[in-house]
C-alpha cells in the first residue's frame, strides 16, 4: 500500500473554500458567497487548426470483406466488386473520425491508410 500526504485532523475543514468570496484580504470573511468559475482551457483549437483526416483503400490490397464500409458507411463505400472505397475524396468528417479509425482497425488486409494534416 502507498502512502498518501498527510494531513493533520482538522486542517481541511480550516482550509478556505477557493470558490467563496472571502473578501479582499484574507483577514475578512466577506459576503460568503460561492462563485462560478468558468472552465478555461489553455488552447482552444480553431477549426483551421483541427488535424484533417483523409482515408486510402489501397486497391490491390483489398479483399471485399467489406468490414470497413459496414463499420462506417459514411466514409466508405463498396464498388460494383464489393472492394471498398473512400467516398468522395476520402476526406473524413470531424464526428466520424472514431467510426473510421474502428474501421481501419478491423481491415483484415490492412488496406487502409490514415492521412492527419493540419
Amino acid at each position: 500500500m502507498v502512502a498518501g500526504p498527510r494531513i493533520a485532523p482538522g486542517v481541511v475543514g480550516s482550509l478556505p473554500d477557493p470558490l467563496v468570496d472571502h473578501g479582499a484580504h484574507s483577514s475578512h470573511l466577506g459576503t460568503g458567497e460561492r462563485k462560478e468559475r468558468p472552465l478555461q482551457h489553455p488552447y482552444q483549437p480553431d477549426q483551421e487548426d483541427r488535424t484533417r483526416v483523409r482515408v486510402h483503400v489501397d486497391e490491390e490490397r483489398c479483399q471485399g470483406h467489406g468490414r470497413c464500409y459496414a463499420t462506417a458507411p459514411e466514409v466508405f463505400i463498396p464498388d460494383e466488386l464489393g472492394n471498398g472505397r473512400e467516398a468522395g475524396d476520402g476526406t473524413v468528417p470531424e464526428e466520424l473520425e472514431g467510426k473510421t479509425r474502428l474501421a481501419v482497425a478491423n481491415c483484415p488486409e490492412q488496406a487502409i491508410s490514415i492521412e492527419e494534416t493540419i
